[in-house]
């Protein structure tokens, strides 16, 4: 049984396609990118292009962190076997 052939360019593959065609479904220019209006259109729409602030963990919760899971008790036990 012969698996059937993947298109060469699906849709899902932003990726894949050409900088033309990427250029057309974005209605922007090569040379000066999206118009002002078309710029403050998709701000208002999308919103900014920000990440989240996430709030700072301080190194102290991260070492402590480490002993939150069972797996590290275990590790312990068999350490101490092995150096016994």
């Amino acid at each position: 049984m012969t698996p059937a052939a993947a298109p060469t360019t699906p849709v899902h593959c932003w990726h894949n396609l050409a900088i033309s065609d990427v250029l057309t479904r974005h209605a922007a220019a090569p040379d000066k990118g999206l118009t002002p209006n078309e710029a403050v259109r998709r701000l208002a729409e999308h919103g900014p292009n920000t990440l989240p602030e996430t709030k700072h963990r301080s190194l102290w919760r991260v070492f402590a962190g480490q002993f939150a899971s069972p797996l590290i008790y275990i590790l312990y036990v068999a350490a101490v076997i092995t150096f016994a």
